[in-house]
């Protein structure tokens, strides 16, 4: 028998296999060496550069780890994930809304009034998804007594050594999605409602009552609504 002629079948055997191996090896951004789409997912790779089971991340350093309603995230929890239509939607990534995991208060046993000044129109009417953090931000530049709004803007959290200081006054959209299942982010009941940044009037603002998830209006310098501070990521 002839072993040498064997032996060396079973080499050539051997690099063959190995070239087709490597053909079909995964470089990376989900795609082969020829350019095919590999089984992984496009834009998953670990955190040397290569496809991996463990320490997923996605392409631009985001880590690619699943993220649920009410997951404990950065300063509070998500209480909504935007959806295709909401501003600041992008297909691809995962964007949304946190709520604090406290109340904001005037004093311990106080929830803050809208504003002490009912002779004001600040022109913070936006209602959708998002607008909350432009009408605080409007709210506060006009009016110097807005408690609710300022006291939610200067709301911070450290968590990990991150600072979380963007906080803001829902809108009458979000405060509707919020109160819709608070009881999953905060320990504590809200008694009546929450107020909004989304104004009606000089002397009135929104609300969204807890007990039965509905809105109105109500006089800005009344103590009854509470305030709640949420954010976006």
């Amino acid at each position: 028998m002839n072993y040498k002629f064997i032996l060396d079948s079973m080499k050539q055997l051997y690099i063959l296999l190995l070239i087709v191996a490597l053909n079909n090896t995964v470089l990376g951004q989900g795609v082969t060496r020829h350019g095919q789409n590999s089984s992984v997912p496009a834009g998953l790779v670990n955190s040397s550069g290569a496809i991996g089971k463990g320490n997923l991340v996605s392409k631009n350093g985001e880590k690619a780890a699943s993220l649920v309603l009410y997951q404990n995230y950065q300063g509070g929890k998500i209480f909504y994930f935007l959806k295709p239509g909401d501003p600041g939607y992008e297909e691809g990534k995962t964007h949304g809304l946190i709520a604090a995991l406290s109340l904001v208060k005037e004093t311990t046993n106080n929830d803050p009034v809208w504003s002490n000044n009912e002779n004001l129109n600040t022109g913070a009417t936006a209602v959708g998804i998002g607008a909350g953090k432009t009408n605080t931000a409007t709210i506060i530049a006009s009016d110097v007594n807005a408690r609710a709004a300022i006291l939610v803007s200067n709301y911070s959290v450290t968590v990990d050594g991150i600072v979380y200081d963007d906080w803001y006054l829902p809108s009458l959209d979000e405060a509707l999605i919020f109160v819709s299942d608070y009881r999953q982010i905060l320990s504590t009941t809200i008694n009546f409602g929450i107020w909004t940044s989304t104004e009606i009037s000089s002397n009135q603002a929104t609300y969204v009552e807890t007990g039965t998830n509905t809105s109105g209006s109500f006089f800005k310098r009344r103590i009854i609504w509470s305030a709640v501070p949420i954010r976006q990521f």
